[in-house]
């Protein structure tokens, strides 16, 4: 299921520090008032198996290593087809529940950042299938 770039999340500006990355990933010297993006780390789309309608609208779960767990949330610009999570650099699992449907994992996810830090999302998309 092809999924819009996720729109940023948070824009905060800088004043003060050592880089920050511009939209195209380019690092700026600071002290420059420049906005500050936030992209999710992990997308993804949940649709049917069958049918590829969209399921996100009620599903839930979880962004989870060793070190770390996130809850995945609604993306607010396609909220019944996308889950998001800002987790940082590393190796995940990640799991989605709906009722009605059988648990879907998918194990060593990697998210990477680029030169100043930031994640660079990682798209995916569960394909959920029915319960007995």
């Amino acid at each position: 299921m092809p999924h819009a770039r996720p729109l940023p999340l948070l824009a905060l500006t800088l004043a003060t520090g050592a880089l920050a990355c511009s939209s195209s990933d380019k690092c700026i010297p600071l002290p420059v008032e420049i906005p500050v993006v936030y992209q999710p780390a992990i997308v993804l789309g949940v649709a049917d198996s069958v049918t590829g309608a969209p399921l996100a609208d009620s599903a839930n779960g979880t962004v989870s290593s060793a070190a770390v767990s996130d809850s995945l949330r609604h993306g607010w610009y396609q909220p019944d087809s996308i889950l998001v999570s800002l987790v940082g650099a590393g190796w995940y699992t990640v799991t989605v529940q709906r009722p009605g449907y059988l648990t879907w994992v998918r194990n060593d996810v990697i998210v990477r950042t680029n030169a100043c830090g930031a994640a660079i999302s990682t798209d995916l998309t569960a394909r959920l299938q029915r319960a007995p």
